[in-house]
């Protein structure tokens, strides 16, 4: 009798460890449930949209970043969120990602909730953070592994003086320093030799014609005496970026440049 109900209890014992096993396998599969796309839309730091692989497009709130707002009141966090929002555009705009979801798939705007993997395998959102450029948000639940890893990356980030923890005023760079700079904050010297009109936008070219301050024309209203800029030497702050191997940085307010 007592080796009948030892060998009943190792049974129950054994179904019970491999029904739980397969919960725990269920729910892996389910917190890991991704999706492929490309990045159509850079809203803001934390904010994007994706066309999926199967031709939807879908706006997605990065899960655990918290990028400043383009819309506060306060000029110098709606400068730094411009700057989050290029650091994202430069790293993410019309590239393909893989989508990975959480246990809540959507918030109460419809956006999908999702961590964002680039093709050579970084987690795009503990990424962002890491290089200064948004901070790790904990005041809702997602995986415990990725909130450790994102809170370490802003104190990584603040350590460091990255991205908008980076104290004012900017470091300055030469040209030849441009390359090693591209996706950070700096400042650069130069003098203006004409402004070109372009589209939607206004550039402020160097008159070595190896660097550019750009402008979209909607914010024209903000820089009054663009003209009289054309001959000086200048000092702009902000984001570099480059486009077809030449260095250049958005203005998005005044504070930007200085005589």
């Amino acid at each position: 009798m007592k080796n009948y109900s030892k060998k009943r209890f190792y049974e129950t014992s054994k179904t019970l460890l491999v029904f739980f096993f397969f919960c725990i396998v269920l729910l892996l599969q389910g917190s890991a449930q991704t999706d492929i796309g490309t990045v159509t839309v850079v809203y803001d730091g934390d904010t994007i949209k994706v066309r999926l692989a199967n031709g939807e497009e879908e706006k997605i709130r990065l899960i655990g970043i918290d990028a400043p707002e383009t819309n506060s009141e306060d000029k110098k966090i709606r400068l730094n969120a411009f700057y989050s929002k290029r650091f994202v555009f430069r790293s993410l705009y019309k590239k393909p990602v893989r989508i990975e979801y959480d246990w809540e798939k959507r918030d109460k705007y419809g956006r999908l909730l999702a961590y964002i993997w680039t093709e050579d395998g970084t987690l795009f959102n503990e990424y962002v953070i890491q290089r200064g450029f948004a901070a790790a948000y904990t005041r809702f639940k997602y995986r415990p592994e990725y909130r450790e890893r994102f809170v370490k990356a802003e104190e990584y980030a603040k350590t460091k003086g990255n991205g908008i923890w980076k104290t004012e005023p900017f470091p300055l760079i030469s040209e030849k320093d441009a390359p090693t700079h591209i996706g950070k904050l700096i400042s650069y010297a130069f003098i203006c030799g004409s402004i070109r009109d372009q589209g939607n936008l206004l550039i402020l070219e160097s008159r070595d014609d190896n660097f550019g301050a750009i402008m979209y024309k909607k914010y024209l209203d903000l820089f009054p005496e663009m003209n009289s800029l054309i001959g000086e030497k200048l000092l702009v702050s902000g984001f570099l970026e480059e486009y077809m191997g030449q260095p250049q940085i958005m203005l998005f307010d005044p504070s930007q440049i200085r005589k």
